[in-house]
């Protein structure tokens, strides 16, 4: 499990009220995994008139921001919460005292959040926004003598989060814009003292889930996401170049035709995601992209029985395979008539070649994504034009790790990678089925 957003977004709270408390000063909070707004939205009641604005990555994380705004309001202002005209949206919440918080997506080029003015800008995941972003965004703040919180899961050792960083933190220039907070999971697992909000019980599960991480990750894993390290390491899978010219195709949700939907399943902290090609004579083209948070596995395998009656999938891949999430879903499927027979069990280690599963060939995870950036190269593969698939796509770092033997082997990773993991699997599917009788119309 990669993100477990609640659970860690309650550890990093204590964390921000350090801001709060050293006001008129740009802020750092350079953290792993998790996410945490709370010291500004305690600003919002103690400071009438207030004006916030946190910008992010995506569409549904900017709805995340604003839905953790809600609950922390609710749950200690409750009374303050404005309500008529102004009662809370989906993009802001204002408060009787006139102070307003507001969430934007920046976009792929950032100039999404110009025209907004506030005194504290709020940069999620700060390592991984666009470069344009930054001359778009630090005008909110100019006319106000503002200023700017940042937090984020580290990405490269370049660009302005890490130069900003390297200045403040590293180098400790006594001119540096940025006060540093530099607090990874284990510290604040350890740091943080039992009270309401943060049991013992808590406590021990986390304990338990990083055990589990540690000996699921490589050590370039678990240092990026819960250590907050720096990715000196890793590169870029798929690089600005690629993505700007495969991911050129808007949604076409009632093409008809050869049909192949790929499933990332996720737990209830982390999203499942359902890639859905189509396929014209060698070119495969993405066609929609649905995901969905916080579901149980019964509502996952529903919705792809939903997907199927509307669709009529010639095949689905899903990542079921030993010790995956989707092998539960996968084995309620094979008793769905409908569907069954569609099913292909891709689980990063094997792919079954016939329905019975007794032709098999060892395909590694590398293979897959070395599918979907070959298919790019060769002009074969089309993707959305989409935020949050582009988002995906940059997430993906590589590798060279050695093993005990001495060994390298190429290992892919990345804190975004569920909408890439269903459209490795879509592609693959898409691109190997040689069935040619297939016609296509638009509706």
């Amino acid at each position: 499990m990669k993100k477990v957003v609640e659970l860690l977004f309650e550890m990093i709270i204590s964390l921000f009220s350090f801001i709060s408390a050293n006001p008129g000063r740009s802020h750092w909070l350079l953290r792993s995994s998790g996410a945490g707004c709370n010291s500004g939205y305690s600003r919002m009641v103690s400071q009438p008139g207030v004006k916030i604005v946190f910008v992010s990555l995506t569409e549904d994380q900017a709805k995340l921001i604003i839905s953790v705004a809600h609950e922390h309001l609710v749950r200690n202002y409750k009374s303050m919460i404005a309500k008529g005209k102004d009662k809370p949206t989906l993009t802001q919440i204002t408060l009787k005292n006139k102070s307003n918080t507001k969430v934007r997506p920046v976009g792929q080029t950032g100039n999404a959040v110009r025209g907004f003015d506030g005194h504290i800008l709020g940069v999620d995941e700060a390592p991984w926004q666009p470069d344009m972003m930054w001359k778009a965004a630090r005008p909110i703040i100019s006319t106000n003598d503002g200023e700017i919180w940042m937090w984020g899961t580290p990405a490269d050792d370049s660009g302005y989060f890490y130069e900003q960083f390297d200045k403040a933190y590293n180098k400790k220039d006594p001119n540096a814009r940025y006060k540093v907070w530099y607090k990874n999971t284990e510290e604040v697992l350890e740091e943080r003292p039992i009270c309401a909000s943060w049991t013992q019980k808590q406590r021990d599960g986390l304990k338990r889930i990083l055990a589990e991480e540690k000996a699921d990750m490589t050590t370039d894993e678990y240092g990026n996401e819960y250590l907050g390290l720096f990715l000196s390491d890793l590169k870029r899978f798929f690089d600005d170049d690629w993505i700007e010219k495969v991911c050129t195709e808007d949604y076409k949700p009632h093409m008809k035709g050869n049909r192949y939907l790929g499933v990332d399943i996720g737990r209830m902290y982390d999203p499942s995601t359902f890639e859905d090609f189509g396929k014209i004579g060698d070119v495969v083209y993405q066609i929609d992209h649905q995901q969905t948070q916080k579901t149980f596995t019964n509502e996952t395998q529903d919705k792809i029985i939903a997907l199927n009656q509307a669709v009529n999938y010639r095949q689905i891949g899903i990542d079921a395979g030993s010790g995956a999430l989707g092998v539960g879903v996968y084995d309620n499927l094979m008793i769905v008539s409908e569907v069954k027979r569609k099913l292909i069990p891709m689980n990063n280690r094997a792919i079954a070649l016939d329905r019975d599963g007794k032709k098999k060939q060892r395909i590694q995870k590398i293979d897959y994504y070395n599918n979907l950036k070959a298919m790019g190269q060769n002009r074969t593969l089309k993707l959305l034009k989409d935020d949050a698939v582009k988002a995906s796509l940059r997430s993906v770092r590589w590798s060279y790790p050695k093993d005990e033997t001495g060994l390298s082997k190429m290992n892919i990773l990345g804190n975004n990678l569920h909408i890439v993991e269903g459209m490795i699997r879509g592609a693959y599917l898409a691109s190997k089925d040689k069935y040619k009788k297939f016609f296509i119309s638009y509706m």
